[in-house]
C-alpha cells in the first residue's frame, strides 16, 4: 500500500520542511502503522506545535507518484532485457572452459558445411548407411556372410578405431562435422562433463612434422623437446577451430579419461610418406589413450597404413531412393516458412542418383530444385549454377551481373594452378593476383570490385575457407576439380592426358567429359591394359554418362562395354559390375539391350542382365521379369525376384506379393526379402502375410522381416516363435533369432592371423605350429592350397582382410579353384587386398 503523507510543521513562526514517506506494506503488525512510525520519528525532535493540510503539496506528491509508476511500467521490458543480457554475460564469463569449447565447436560446425548460409546442418542431415567389413573367417560357422548396411549408431558401438571410406563428395567430412555438432551439445539435465564424449576435430593438413636438424647448425633446436603425440593432437584440434589455450585442460582431461571422440579429416591430401607417419602417430595415440573413439575419413583405395595401425575400414553405402526423398523433404522444410509447403517432385533427384551423383551433388541439386531452378543437363553445369548462387545467397543484382563471370575466371586460374602443382592451399597474395588478373583495367572496372569479389568468396565459407594465417583452400575439393575442368577447356586435351592416371585429377576428368573434346583422352585411357575388374572400361562408361548425347566417342565406348559384358569366362561379380556400368551411362538403349541379354545362352549373362534391368525397368518391362521367373536355372529366377525388389513401385510389389503366396518355397523367401527392400508398402505386405492361413507364406514373411533391423520386428518374431500354431513357422522364427544372437558385432578389430583359433587348430592337426607376426602367413598360405574347401575359403578371406601385396598372386591362383565358392571368395578377397594397398592385378 502506497502512502503519501505530507506534514507541514511550524515552530517559532517558521515553516518546517515537508516530509514525504513512501513505503510498501509488508505485512507488519497493526501496531506498526505509518501514523505511529511518523509520530515516533517526530518525537525525537522538539515538540510539534500545530500542523495543517497543504493541498498544493499533496497534489504535487500524487502527480510525482503516478509519474514514477508510469516510468516503471514503461521501462520494465528494457530493464528485463538488460537484466537478461547481464545474466548471459555473467554466465558466459563464468562458464567452464569445457562449456565454452563445446559452444565454439557448435558454432564452428554450424558454419562448416557448404549450405550453412541456407540451412542448419542438423535440419538437413540424412543419416548414412555403412557397409561393414568382411567378417572374421571361421570354417566351422554355418552363418551366411552378412554385409548388409548398418546404422551409424551400430558402427560406433563396435571397434573404437574406424577408417570411414568414401569417394570425394560422398559426405565423409559432413558426417564428421555432424558428429562434432552432436557430441558437442550436452544432453538434457546432465552436466557437460558426463553428458557425452567430447568431440576433438582435426584436419591433418594443419599438422606439421618437424624435420630433424643438425645439432651443429641449430643447437637450441637440438636441445628442444619435441611435442608429445597428445600435445600435437590437442594443438591441431584447437587450430582447426581457432580455439584458445584455456581449452587444453578439458581436452587433455577427456583424452586421458577415454571420453573423447577424435574426428580426423584430410587424409586424402597427404602424400604417401606422410600417410605412413600419420597412421603410426594415430595408432600410438589410440594405444596410449584407451577408451576414446577414433574416426579417420579416407578414400576407397590406399588406406592400408590405417589398417596396420589398428583401424577397421567401413564404407559409406550408396544412397537409396528413400534417403534421397528424405533429403528433399529436409531441405524443403528448412527453406520453407510455410508449414504446409507443397511437395516437390523427386524424379530429377532419382535420375541423378541412377547416374551416380554424389551425396554433395544430390544435396545441391535438391537446393536448386527448391529454389525454382531448372537443372542443366550435365552435372558440371548444375554445380556451376549452385556455385553462382552461393556467391551471393540473396541473389545477384543487375548492377553486379559481372561478378559471377569474373569470379569464375579468377577461381579457375587458381584451381588449375593448384592442380598442376599438386597443392590444395593458396595464399592471400595468390588470390589477390588472380582477382586482379581477371578484372578489367582500373578505369573500366566497377568501384571496389576487388573488395566485392573477396567478400563473395569468403563471407559465407561456401567457396573459400581459411586454413591458417593468410592461407586458404577451396571449401570442398569438388569446387577445385570443377573449376580446374572448366579452365582446362582453354588448354589442349593432350595436356589432360598427362594426368589421367593421377588420382588427384580423377574428378577433373569426370567434369571435363561433360564439356571438352574427350577423343584424345579416351584413346589414351583405353590404350593401356585394363585390370581384372575392367576399371578403365567402367570409368570410361562413367564419362559417357556425363558427355553430350551427340559426342561421337560415346558409341565406341558403349559398344566396347556391351561386347565385354557378353564375353564368356568372366566371373559373375565382375560381369555384374559391367552390367551396372551400362545402367549408369543413362543411355536410352540400355534397357532394350538388357532385355535381350536375359535370353542369352550363358546363365551368368542372364543373371547379371536381369539384376541390372531392375534399376532401369518400367512397368512395360515386367514381361522380361516374367520370362526370367520361368528360367530353368534357379539362380536366374532368384535374380528376377531381387530385380523386382530393386525396381520397387506398386507393380513390382504386386508381383512380389503374388510370388510370396504362390511360388515354391525358396522363391517365396526371396520374394519376402525383396519386399523388405520396397519401403513401407513392402513392409505392410509382410505384416499382413504373418496372418495368412498358408504356413509357407507366414514362414517366408518371417525371413523377410528379419532383413529389417527394427526393434518391433524382433519382438514380433519372438512372439511367433512361441505362438504360431505350425512348428515349421516357429522353427523359422527360432532360426532367425538364433542367427541374430550368434552373429558377432559387424565392426570388429583388424584381424590378427597368428591369433585365429581355427588356423592354430588346423595346423596342430598336421603336427605344425602357427608362427607369430609375419611367420603366421606361412601356415595361412598352406591352408589356402591344401585345406578342405571350408578351410580354403577361410584362408582366402583372411588374406583379404590381413594379407600383404605379395599375397595377391596366391589369391589370383585361388580364383581358379575347383570349388566355385572358394573361387568366389578368393575374388572378393583379392579385390579387398588391392583396394587396401592400391595395387593393380590383371
Amino acid at each position: 500500500m502506497l502512502i503519501c503523507s505530507i506534514y507541514i510543521f511550524k515552530r517559532d513562526r517558521r515553516k518546517l520542511c515537508a516530509l514525504c514517506a513512501l513505503r510498501f506494506d509488508t505485512g507488519r503488525s497493526r501496531s506498526a502503522t505509518p501514523e505511529g512510525e511518523t509520530t515516533r520519528f517526530l518525537s525525537r525532535g522538539k515538540r510539534m506545535e500545530r500542523w495543517h493540510f497543504d493541498p498544493l503539496s499533496a497534489a504535487l506528491g500524487a502527480i510525482a507518484a503516478f509519474l514514477l509508476l508510469g516510468l516503471v511500467r514503461l521501462f520494465r521490458p528494457l530493464v528485463a532485457r538488460l537484466r537478461q543480457g547481464a545474466q548471459q554475460a555473467i554466465g558466459k564469463a563464468t562458464a567452464s572452459a569445457e562449456q565454452r569449447y563445446r559452444q565454439q565447436i557448435v558454432a564452428w560446425a554450424a558454419e562448416d558445411h557448404l549450405l550453412s548460409s541456407v540451412a542448419p546442418l542438423s535440419e538437413i542431415f540424412v543419416p548414412p548407411r555403412l557397409i561393414p567389413p568382411l567378417p572374421h573367417p571361421d570354417p566351422t560357422s554355418t552363418l551366411p556372410v552378412d554385409r548388409r548396411p548398418i546404422s551409424l549408431e551400430a558402427a560406433l558401438s563396435g571397434h573404437p578405431r574406424l577408417a570411414l571410406l568414401g569417394n570425394v563428395g560422398s559426405g565423409r567430412t559432413t558426417l564428421l562435422t555432424y558428429l562434432a555438432l552432436t557430441y558437442a551439445q550436452p544432453r538434457v539435465n546432465e552436466p557437460p562433463d558426463t553428458a557425452s564424449r567430447l568431440p576433438i576435430y582435426i584436419d591433418l593438413r594443419n599438422l606439421t612434422w618437424e624435420v630433424e636438424e643438425e645439432p651443429e647448425e641449430e643447437p637450441e633446436k637440438a636441445n628442444r623437446r619435441p611435442p608429445s603425440p597428445t600435445d600435437r593432437l590437442i594443438h591441431a584440434a584447437l587450430e582447426r577451430i581457432d580455439g584458445r589455450s584455456v581449452y587444453v585442460a578439458p581436452l587433455r582431461r577427456h583424452l586421458t579419461a577415454g571420453t573423447g571422440i577424435v574426428l580426423v579429416d584430410g587424409w586424402d591430401a597427404l602424400p604417401d610418406p606422410a600417410r605412413e607417419q600419420t597412421a603410426a602417430w594415430l595408432g600410438r595415440l589410440a594405444d596410449d589413450l584407451p577408451g576414446n573413439i577414433w574416426i579417420v575419413v579416407a578414400g576407397y583405395r590406399g588406406f592400408a597404413p590405417l589398417v596396420n595401425a589398428g583401424f577397421t575400414p567401413i564404407c559409406l553405402a550408396p544412397w537409396t531412393p528413400t534417403q534421397t526423398m528424405n533429403l528433399l523433404r529436409n531441405v524443403e522444410a528448412a527453406l520453407s516458412s510455410d508449414q504446409e509447403s507443397p511437395s516437390h517432385d523427386p524424379a530429377p533427384l532419382h535420375q541423378a542418383l541412377k547416374r551416380g551423383s554424389t551425396t554433395l551433388e544430390l544435396t545441391l541439386f535438391a537446393w536448386l530444385l527448391l529454389q525454382g531452378e531448372t537443372l542443366p543437363s550435365t552435372r558440371g553445369d548444375i554445380l556451376l549454377k549452385a556455385l553462382e548462387l552461393l556467391l551471393i545467397p540473396g541473389g545477384i543484382p543487375n548492377e553486379e551481373a559481372w561478378l559471377p563471370m569474373v569470379t569464375r575466371v579468377a577461381l579457375g586460374n587458381l584451381a588449375l594452378t593448384l592442380h598442376q602443382e599438386g597443392r590444395y592451399e593458396m595464399t592471400r597474395e595468390e588470390i589477390d593476383r588472380a582477382i586482379e588478373a581477371a578484372l578489367p583495367p582500373e578505369g573500366e572496372r566497377p568501384q571496389k570490385a576487388r573488395e566485392q569479389i573477396w567478400q563473395a568468396l569468403t563471407e559465407t565459407g561456401s567457396i573459400l575457407r581459411p586454413l591458417g594465417t593468410e592461407t586458404y583452400t577451396f571449401a570442398h575439393p569438388l569446387w577445385q576439380a570443377l573449376l580446374t575442368a572448366r579452365q582446362a577447356l582453354t588448354l589442349s586435351p593432350e595436356i589432360l592426358t598427362q594426368h589421367i592416371d593421377d588420382p588427384r585429377w580423377e574428378a577433373v576428368v569426370d567434369f571435363y567429359a561433360g564439356w571438352g573434346p574427350m577423343e584424345p583422352v579416351i584413346q589414351a585411357w583405353l590404350s593401356q591394359p585394363d585390370d581384372l575388374w575392367y576399371t578403365r572400361l567402367r570409368r570410361a562408361a562413367a564419362w559417357v554418362a556425363q558427355a553430350p548425347t551427340d559426342a561421337h566417342w560415346r558409341n565406341g565406348v558403349m559398344g566396347l562395354l556391351a561386347r565385354t559384358f557378353l564375353q564368356p569366362n568372366i566371373p559373375l561379380p565382375i560381369r555384374q559390375r559391367l552390367a551396372d556400368a551400362l545402367v549408369h551411362t543413362g543411355d536410352p538403349g540400355v534397357a532394350y539391350f538388357l532385355k535381350q541379354a536375359t535370353r542369352h545362352a550363358l546363365p551368368d549373362v542372364r543373371i547379371a542382365a536381369v539384376r541390372a534391368l531392375g534399376h532401369v525397368a518400367k512397368e512395360a518391362d515386367l514381361p522380361a521379369f516374367k520370362t526370367a521367373l520361368e528360367d530353368k536355372d534357379p539362380r536366374v529366377q532368384e535374380a528376377a525376384v531381387v530385380a523386382l525388389g530393386t525396381m520397387g513401385g506398386q507393380s513390382a510389389v504386386h508381383h512380389l506379393t503374388l510370388l510370396l503366396a504362390q511360388a515354391d518355397q525358396d522363391l517365396r523367401v526371396a520374394a519376402a526379402r525383396a519386399l523388405a527392400r520396397c519401403g513401407e508398402e513392402g513392409l505392410e505386405v509382410l505384416k499382413e502375410a504373418l496372418k495368412d492361413e498358408d504356413l509357407l507364406t507366414r514362414r517366408a514373411a518371417v525371413y523377410g522381416l528379419a532383413e529389417v533391423e527394427e526393434p518391433w520386428v524382433w519382438e514380433r518374431v519372438a512372439s511367433i516363435a512361441v505362438d504360431d500354431p505350425e512348428w515349421i513357422v516357429r522353427s523359422a522364427a527360432e532360426t532367425v533369432l538364433e542367427m541374430r544372437e550368434k552373429r558377432s558385432h559387424p565392426v570388429q578389430p583388424p584381424l590378427e592371423v597368428s591369433e585365429m583359433g581355427w588356423l592354430i587348430t588346423w595346423a596342430a592337426q598336421r603336427g605344425e605350429t602357427v608362427g607369430h607376426g609375419e611367420a603366421a602367413f606361412t601356415s595361412l598360405l598352406t591352408a589356402l592350397r591344401e585345406g578342405e574347401p571350408e578351410v580354403r575359403k577361410a584362408a582366402a578371406q583372411a588374406l583379404g582382410l590381413a594379407g600383404k601385396p605379395e599375397h595377391a598372386s596366391a589369391l589370383r591362383e585361388a580364383m581358379e579353384d575347383d570349388d566355385p565358392e572358394v573361387a568366389a571368395v578368393a575374388l572378393e578377397a583379392l579385390e579387398e587386398l588391392c583396394r587396401r594397398y592400391d595395387i593393380t592385378v590383371r
